[in-house]
């Protein structure tokens, strides 16, 4: 039975091979298969991320749409820049355009009291004072 013998040894010598192949192939599985659920908990890390960053972001808005113009700046300038709001010594009268003299004038603090003045008199005490605005000095 030396035939039976030598066609056994073949047979045996392709099975072996195969079922190395197929090792081969299964130990390849099992490292792409850890490399696929190492790839998926990232992407999972990932989406958490965006998901809060979207919340941030819906979040932002609402606070945008909710204030005002003047008062989202302000509470901007207060809470995140550590401003304060500014009081009347924060303040001094300024000339916003030349006046023609060169010379500046003081700023009159106390009212003005007048007594049937002239339509001419009225006139140039409503618009005397155009030019002056107040701004802050520090």
């Amino acid at each position: 039975m030396p035939v039976a013998e030598g066609v056994l040894t073949k047979i045996t010598g392709k099975i072996i091979k195969i079922i190395i192949f197929f090792l081969i192939l299964a130990v390849f599985n099992s490292f792409l298969q850890v490399f696929v659920i190492l790839q998926s908990r990232e992407i999972e890390k990932l989406q958490t991320q965006i998901e809060h960053l979207k919340r941030d972001i819906s979040r932002t808005k609402v606070e945008i749409a909710s204030l005002k113009s003047f008062d989202r700046i302000q509470s901007i300038a207060l809470n995140e820049l550590g401003m304060r709001t500014a009081d009347f010594d924060d303040y001094h009268w300024v000339e916003a355009l030349p006046t023609p003299g060169g010379s500046l004038p003081e700023p009159d603090l106390e009212p003005q009291l007048t007594v049937k003045a002239g339509f001419w008199e009225q006139l140039h005490l409503w618009i005397g004072d155009i030019g002056k605005t107040m701004a802050w000095s520090p």
